[in-house]
């Protein structure tokens, strides 16, 4: 008898120790990638680095073209690989059609998909937002690097600070706990002169627009260091005159000045180019920066700035971007057969550490 109950309380121990394991929360749940979910491949791959999350940009020209008509049938495909895969999804809401924003199609000379919506359109816009979270979006971000070349026909804070404090109540009035992210600012070089780099531009969104402070819930920002190591504490390495890594410490002084210090930052893209027209390294050495990636987010984590999830750009190497001889084609952790790269390793292992 006193056999039997002592493997019955193995058995019971067993059981609750596989249980916790098996429960117990990982870094990968906090990570994701900058991707499309155009086939079924691409959500498995995800899923096996051990990512929790991917961010999908799906502009309103695609879903909107006719006003009041939304076409959802491709979204709601993208939205069902991925839960099939128990990926969070991250969507970016950016561009406008052609009736919003007075009259620019999505591949003009001034684009639908980087201009932003006319006034009287502000409503339809975080209506658009609104429904991308009914329709399944686990958190939204406000537009893509709306400090650069992805607001047209130039960056304007006030404006973008406008449509995240109206997409934030529209996104909360249909569920209070999605999180509104606001854009993913460019890193673009820092000093007094340049009003455009992301501690500025994001003090002059909440200078212009007082109630901006309580209309996110997560900061969005690109650290990308091309040409410079992220293990990096200088500002000054070349050949470009900052250092996006420590910018995140600026820009968290900003949101501090403006009661707004306790929100998370999301890195919402980051990464290192294998080819390309500038800041190339080796596939193997992809891996080392990765790892120094990583190195510099524990340590600004460890300064008691909040990180929230972070996505590296992109799973592939993209040939169309190749062919135009633009940095994003050799981003990829997969290189265009496929082969992965060191990176792919470093984040798989990244991923797989407890939290």
């Amino acid at each position: 008898m006193k056999i039997k109950h002592t493997f019955r309380l193995a058995v019971m121990l067993a059981i609750v120790l596989h249980s916790v394991t098996s429960s117990a929360a990982t870094k990968g749940e906090q990570m994701g990638v900058f991707t499309d979910l155009r086939d079924e491949k691409t959500a498995g791959e995800i899923q096996d680095l051990g990512l929790g999350w991917v961010r999908v940009m799906y502009h309103w020209t695609w879903l909107e073209q006719s006003q009041g008509k939304m076409v959802w049938f491709e979204f709601d495909h993208w939205m069902k690989r991925a839960k099939a895969k128990n990926l969070k999804v991250l969507i970016v809401a950016q561009g406008s059609p052609a009736w919003a924003n007075g009259g620019h199609g999505p591949y003009d000379r001034q684009s639908g998909l980087n201009t932003p919506p006319l006034p009287p359109f502000y409503g339809q816009y975080s209506n658009y937002v609104s429904q991308l979270v009914r329709h399944g979006a686990d958190a939204v971000e406000v537009w893509n690097e709306p400090n650069a070349a992805f607001w047209l026909p130039a960056p304007d804070p006030k404006t973008w600070a406008t449509l995240v404090a109206l997409s934030y109540d529209a996104v909360k009035a249909v569920n209070p706990a999605v999180p509104v992210i606001s854009g993913g600012v460019c890193p673009l070089p820092d000093g007094a002169l340049n009003p455009n780099s992301p501690e500025n531009f994001l003090a002059a969104a909440l200078e212009g627009v007082p109630a901006f402070a309580r209309k996110f819930d997560g900061v969005g920002h690109h650290p990308y260091v091309f040409a410079n190591d992220p293990a990096a504490k200088d500002p000054l390495t070349a050949p470009y005159q900052w250092n996006p890594i420590l910018q995140t410490v600026a820009m968290q002084k900003v949101l501090a000045r403006h009661g707004a210090g306790g929100k998370a930052f999301w890195f919402t893209e980051y990464g290192v180019p294998t080819g390309g027209p500038f800041g190339a390294v080796t596939a193997e050495q992809s891996g080392m920066i990765y790892q120094h990636y990583y190195e510099a987010f524990d340590r600004l984590a460890a300064q008691g700035i909040k990180l929230g999830p972070m996505f590296f750009w992109t799973l592939h190497d993209l040939a169309h971007y190749q062919k135009a001889n633009a940095i994003e084609g050799w981003e990829g952790i997969y290189d265009l057969n496929g082969a992965p790269k060191a990176s792919a390793g470093v984040i798989k292992a990244r991923a797989a550490q407890p939290e």
